[in-house]
């Protein structure tokens, strides 16, 4: 009954959004907060330093709505700067994040409150549907630090779990440098199977789809700030398995089986390989045994894949790896 007060009552949500020149996706986000069935919440919008028309549209869109902060920077600092603007500012008794190229359902705010609410967690992970031109897909996940996804935008929090944590700043990936420790601070994290989210993946300015590799190497010290933040809190011991998931993950999934296969030339390629190699090695001496104990037999295939890319087997690799999805794209184009 307590819990169900709370929610009658409509705890005041924050929502942040940074926003740097995505004009063409930016009127559908403002569009899908303004139309939230839930009265309770704050839109903190931070404009950072855009040039194309997104600051006129926002302007449009929102200077006359009360529950609507637009801050407006005249240079871009990046994603994380903006974030971290956003939470000084909050006021809400939880956050949630929106990225401005995508948007979000009518009861996004609403259902993650009432879930965080009546399960009396302290976050709450729900699904993100990746949107392109070929259809929509529905993306689950779990409930811990390495299963849960480091994005930031699934998730509402309890906003006392973000005290003394910000994004890092000056890196790409600052979610993977954060929203772990985040999570980890969490005592109870509850799942909810709704698709509130969606993602627009063909947004070709993202950081998803730059192919500067050298980009790639800002994976280190975001992982490094979470096995260091973790130490300093007490908690690293305790969450050890789930946090050398993660380097497996960011080190060899994300950054071999992915990233990595963008890069085409040799040298390149050694370079990435002997970098998160030693590197993970050095951490996690037994990784490769942890990685081929994983369930499953996509995991299995990952594991095989990425050791003939690490013996420096690339044509094969790329073959096996590859091979099925340019096929499948070729005769999708003929």
């Amino acid at each position: 009954m307590e819990n169900k007060t709370k929610l009658m009552k409509e705890p005041l949500v924050s929502i942040i959004v940074p926003v740097y020149n995505v004009q063409s996706y930016l009127q559908q986000c403002i569009t899908s907060l303004k139309n939230q069935d839930y009265s309770n919440y704050e839109v903190i919008i931070v404009d950072d330093g855009s040039t194309d028309n997104s600051r006129q549209i926002l302007k449009n869109e929102v200077t006359d709505l009360s529950n609507f902060v637009l801050i407006l920077e005249s240079e871009n600092h990046g994603q994380a700067y903006a974030r971290n603007i956003g939470l000084d500012k909050a006021k809400g008794d939880y956050i949630l994040f929106v990225d401005s190229d995508d948007y979000v359902r009518e009861d996004f705010v609403k259902s993650s409150v009432a879930a965080i609410v009546e399960d009396d967690v302290d976050v709450v992970v729900f699904n993100i549907v990746n949107v392109t031109d070929k259809g929509s897909r529905s993306t689950k996940w779990g409930t811990t630090l390495d299963t849960a996804s480091t994005s930031s935008v699934n998730k509402i929090y309890r906003k006392r779990l973000w005290e003394n944590e910000r994004f890092l700043e000056d890196y790409w990936y600052e979610d993977l440098g954060t929203i772990p420790i985040v999570m980890a601070k969490a005592q109870h994290v509850a799942y909810l199977d709704e698709d509130l989210y969606y993602y627009h993946s063909k947004n070709q300015n993202s950081q998803t789809h730059t192919k500067d590799f050298t980009r790639f190497f800002d994976i280190k010290p975001m992982c490094d700030h979470v096995y260091a933040r973790m130490d300093e809190l007490g908690i690293l011991k305790e969450k050890i398995n789930e946090v050398e998931n993660l380097y497996i993950e960011h080190y060899i999934v994300n950054s071999i089986l992915r990233r990595f296969t963008t890069v085409r030339d040799r040298k390149s390629r050694n370079t990435i390989i002997e970098f998160f190699i030693t590197d993970l090695t050095k951490k996690f001496p037994n990784w490769r045994v942890v990685m081929y104990r994983h369930k499953g037999t996509s995991n299995k295939l990952k594991y095989y894949i990425s050791m003939l890319y690490i013996k420096g087997y690339y044509h094969l690799a790329d073959f096996i790896w590859l091979g099925p999805k340019r096929i499948a794209d070729f005769l999708r184009r003929a």
